[in-house]
């Protein structure tokens, strides 16, 4: 059995078709909310609102700032929520100087 060239394209291109669709079908993931990632000097945390939809936290650990940021669908835009330093957050006072 001989397939001629025009018949051996179309087969390659309905199978490759067919994977793609499948593949789209059953292989696409979802950003949740409550994920992190963390490096060497930043975390991301993803975490659900109180308003509904998803905020994204970004602790720099070297200035010990987080932002947060969030979708704001109406402007299809991100927001600045709040910039903040950790220490002032968590109530920690400032370290003591040593005086001489």
């Amino acid at each position: 059995m001989k397939i001629d060239k025009k018949s051996f394209v179309v087969g390659a291109m309905s199978v490759s078709a067919a994977l793609l669709a499948f593949a789209h079908l059953n292989l696409n993931s979802v950003a949740l909310a409550s994920e992190a990632v963390q490096g060497r000097d930043f975390q991301l945390v993803t975490a659900r609102i109180i308003k509904g939809g998803d905020a994204l936290y970004i602790l720099d650990k070297k200035t010990r700032y987080v932002g947060i940021f969030t979708w704001d669908n109406a402007a299809k835009s991100v927001i600045v929520r709040d910039v903040r330093n950790m220490d002032d957050l968590m109530g920690v006072a400032a370290p003591a100087v040593p005086t001489r």
